[in-house]
């Protein structure tokens, strides 16, 4: 699940990517959630894939993919891959389905009800 959130005027553009949000996941990974807790914190990164392209299973295919466009690649074996995060935003007093994903819009609508938030789902 990605939370997208307005990002404050002092946010760094490397962090918003130029933008004026920025989003926040928890990887559900255990390698990457082990490297974030080795870090002592937050990490910035991207999907390890191109815009458009098959989502990467492998360090191998990151790296055929990405090239030299990565600095380094953590290699934790193959993954299950499947659907990639949920994306919702919010800030403007509504939740909205940005993409849908991994985390179903039900499940989401279902929490948000029993705490009495609406969602916009312009994904269904």
């Amino acid at each position: 699940l990605t939370l997208i959130f307005p990002a404050a005027a002092e946010t760094s553009s490397c962090l918003t990517g130029d933008g004026r949000t920025i989003g926040i996941r928890i990887s559900s990974n255990v390698t990457a959630a082990s490297f974030c807790e080795m870090c002592g914190g937050a990490i910035t990164a991207t999907s390890a894939n191109l815009s458009g392209k098959k989502p990467c299973v492998s360090a191998e295919e990151v790296r055929s993919q990405l090239d030299k466009r990565c600095d380094y690649i953590l290699d934790g074996g193959i993954v299950a891959g499947g659907p990639g995060s949920t994306f919702v935003e919010g800030g403007s007093g509504e939740l909205t389905i940005v993409r849908s994903g991994a985390v179903p819009v039900s499940s989401i609508a279902d929490v948000l009800s029993k705490k009495n938030y609406s969602v916009c789902n312009p994904c269904l």
